[in-house]
């Protein structure tokens, strides 16, 4: 992270090394401080010339969330080079222009194939180890001193996303993730991501949230429960409608406690229903194979999911043979909708 008296830079450290090659863009997040007083903010790449960076300024904006909040998504990731040089220009509405710089490295992800282990033993920052499209990620350690990626109960927001692997991955590998959930801020969805495609693109005065990705994951609307999905294009009409969304299947995480959250919900005003316990390890498991996309989601040990006793891992909830094969590439990643999340564990390997 940098920070200044004008500007947090969430996914960038000075001197520090940065993924990149998991998406074509190379999104740089953070938030300027006294966004009331910031008539306008500019940045420029390696001597460049100067882009606007677009930031909240009232709650606008899906992507975004306080005051100040910005996602530039102007880079790309082929303009980066071995070491780079990131410059602020700030201009405040009183006439004081703010300048910070910023040095940093640029490491792509280099394996053709889909193999990725994710090692947080001597990252200091997300970046490091991932490559961050939105909200603020960070290297923590939980009570028990697991180290974890971690979006802070406070952080939790709109589509936090954080990638691994390259833009090129195609199918025929298999996903595992070890979270755990810390926090419920709205109605929400979690878990994993593949052939995740970017955003589209902006140009420094807007920020698009039309996305397109696969999802293998929690959801607690809609359908609630397990999911595997395709979104292409996703975006809502002049109608107010959604259009590019796939449901290819669903099943339920447990079906009891979502309909006991929900009535609780209803009549208290508590948690958004869920059927997800907090502070609770979640295994995740997704095949994707051109003949078969599989899903399974358990707590280990626990008996209520369709598990067995014993801890070994259940059948998949969700199967879906003869996938229609939405998006032809892309990486893979976590996706945490509304949630503070802590992630232990990511591994992508090919199946034999």
């Amino acid at each position: 992270m940098y920070e200044s008296d004008d500007i947090v830079v969430w996914n960038l450290s000075p001197g520090g090394m940065a993924r990149c090659g998991a998406v074509s863009i190379f999104n740089v997040v953070g938030a300027l401080k006294r966004p009331n007083e910031i008539r306008e903010a500019h940045y420029s790449l390696n001597a460049g010339p100067e882009h606007p960076v677009f930031f909240e300024r009232a709650k606008t904006t899906l992507r975004l969330g306080a005051p100040g909040e910005f996602n530039i998504d102007t880079i790309m990731s082929s303009s980066l080079g071995e070491q780079n040089l990131l410059r602020f220009r700030i201009v405040r509405t009183d006439g004081r222009t703010g300048i910070h710089e910023l040095t940093f490295g640029a490491r792509p992800f280099l394996d053709p194939s889909p193999r990725f282990k994710l090692d947080l033993s001597r990252a200091s920052n997300a970046e490091e180890v991932g490559q961050v499209v939105d909200g603020p990620w960070r290297v923590a350690e939980d009570e028990g001193g697991r180290r974890c990626l971690e979006i802070r109960p406070g952080d939790a927001g709109y589509d936090r996303i954080v990638l691994f692997g390259r833009h090129d991955w195609t199918t025929g590998y298999e996903l595992f993730a070890r979270f755990s959930v810390t926090a419920l801020t709205g109605m929400h969805n979690v878990g994993l991501i593949f052939k995740w495609n970017p955003h589209k693109q902006g140009d420094g005065t807007w920020l698009p949230s039309q996305w397109s990705t696969g999802l293998g994951y929690y959801c607690s609307y809609g359908e609630p429960g397990v999911r595997i999905r395709f979104g292409v294009d996703v975006h809502r009409n002049e109608a107010g409608e959604k259009v590019g969304d796939h449901l290819l299947g669903h099943a339920h995480l447990n079906r009891l406690r979502y309909r006991r959250t929900w009535l609780v919900s209803k009549f208290w005003r508590s948690k958004p229903p869920s059927e997800l316990k907090l502070h609770q390890d979640y295994l995740c498991r997704l095949r994707v194979h051109p003949h078969q996309y599989a899903l399974t989601m358990w707590r280990p040990g626990h008996s209520g999911m369709a598990t067995n006793e014993g801890g070994e891992e259940p059948m998949p909830q969700v199967v879906v043979d003869e996938p229609s094969d939405l998006l032809p590439r892309g990486s893979v990643g976590m996706i945490a909708h509304q949630v503070g999340i802590r992630l232990y564990e990511l591994e992508a390997k090919p199946i034999d």
